[in-house]
């Protein structure tokens, strides 16, 4: 699924996908350095894209399931 977002005066999109998410290239007059597409996909909580032209920041949030770290016998 793709949610289009407005800001200045421009267009950006971010991709929904089996539980990642990635900002679509935007044109270098929008984002000159495109370090925000060229993040690629994030899938883990608390990981973030960030587009800092245009003040966006996209986060995913949620719950972390318990998970063992070690175990020793």
């Amino acid at each position: 699924m793709t949610y289009q977002i407005d800001f200045n005066n421009n267009t950006g999109y971010i991709e929904v996908k089996d539980g990642k998410v990635r900002m679509l290239e935007m044109s270098k007059e929008i984002c000159p350095n495109s370090i925000c597409s060229d993040t690629g996909w994030i899938d883990k909580i608390y990981q973030s894209i960030v587009c800092l032209p245009n003040n966006i920041i996209v986060t995913i949030e949620g719950v972390e399931e318990e998970t063992i770290d070690a175990q020793s016998f």
